[in-house]
């Protein structure tokens, strides 16, 4: 019985020696090396979900501010003669476009308190002024593809928050009304690709209309 004992104890002893052993070596290499890989792709998932996350909340920001704006211009089109707010970059050739530049258009507007007055003085296309990742782009009544001989400014207008250089943001986001490039467009969002700000590559943004 004793002789029982005594083994059992040293095979106990035996164990413990070697859990003992176990728990002073640590992990393998090979285990760090696992683990650390597996910790590297999920931190490289998580970061692209996260910057798509953030590419969509900016872009529905960028479609608000936007949104904002076409008020102040419906708002102008209502208190000044029924005339959106226009400017021409070939001269002054009607009554009916008060502005000679884009900055004198964007502090009109902030003038007459239809944008926040604090816009009042600051570059139109201050990046992240409306929103993170744009810049405001103001298009003159005689843009390309727009018959200044026939087209009414009192009936067209187009804006656009362009992503700024160095930008995660993948398109500008525009808001067209009249006609241009011998179609219609309706005041609502549209998109162009690349960052680009030619009005004749605009496809309407099914995002902003819930499609």
């Amino acid at each position: 019985m004793l002789r029982s004992l005594t083994i059992l104890c040293t095979r106990k002893s035996a164990v413990d020696s070697d859990r003992s052993v176990r728990a002073g070596r640590g992990f393998t290499l090979l285990e760090m090396l696992t683990v650390a890989t597996i910790i590297s792709i999920l931190a490289t998932i998580s970061l692209a979900y996260l910057r798509e996350a953030r590419i969509q909340a900016n872009e529905a920001a960028a479609l608000g501010a936007l949104a904002q704006f076409q008020l102040a211009y419906e708002a102008y089109w209502v208190t000044n003669g029924k005339t959106y707010p226009q400017y021409q970059t070939n001269g002054q050739t009607d009554p009916l476009i008060k502005y000679r530049s884009p900055q004198e258009l964007f502090n009109g507007l902030a003038k007459e308190g239809l944008v926040p007055a604090r816009y009042s003085g600051i570059p139109y296309n201050t990046p992240d002024l409306l929103t993170p990742g744009y810049q405001l782009v103001l298009y003159p009544f005689d843009r390309p593809g727009v018959d200044v001989t026939t087209e009414d400014p009192s009936q067209t207008y187009a804006l656009a928050l362009q992503p700024i250089a160095g930008s995660y943001q993948r398109n500008t986001i525009a808001i067209i009304n009249g006609r241009a490039n011998n179609q219609d467009f309706t005041a609502r969002s549209y998109k162009l690709p690349n960052k680009s700000t030619d009005l004749t590559t605009a496809s309407i943004y099914a995002f902003a209309d819930g499609g």
